[in-house]
């Protein structure tokens, strides 16, 4: 399985094709393993850090669900693994 990261521009979501969008501040990465086939699906994970939203990623591959991820906040260089959800995290520093 292949490492994907991401790279937040600070607009548009950033879209890839392996069904994975990734919505963050410039240059915020996010890390994880590509999946290569899998049930088609739609859903969001929302990222939040002391109550702020950091990053919204969307993916329409179900086997996404559970997968650890690596997000990297860069305004204080902070690092961050979790899983994806269908639904809000809520993180702190």
């Amino acid at each position: 399985m292949a490492k994907i990261q991401l790279t937040g521009t600070g607009g548009a979501p950033h879209i890839s094709s392996m069904g994975v969008t990734f919505q963050a501040g410039e240059g915020d990465t996010l890390e994880f393993h590509q999946l290569t086939e899998g049930n088609a699906g739609l859903y969001s994970t929302g990222v939040y850090i002391d109550n702020q939203p950091k990053c919204f990623i969307n993916f329409s591959i179900s086997e996404y669900l559970g997968t650890e991820v690596k997000y990297i906040d860069n305004s204080n260089s902070q690092e961050y693994t979790f899983e994806l959800t269908n639904s809000n995290i809520n993180l702190s520093t």
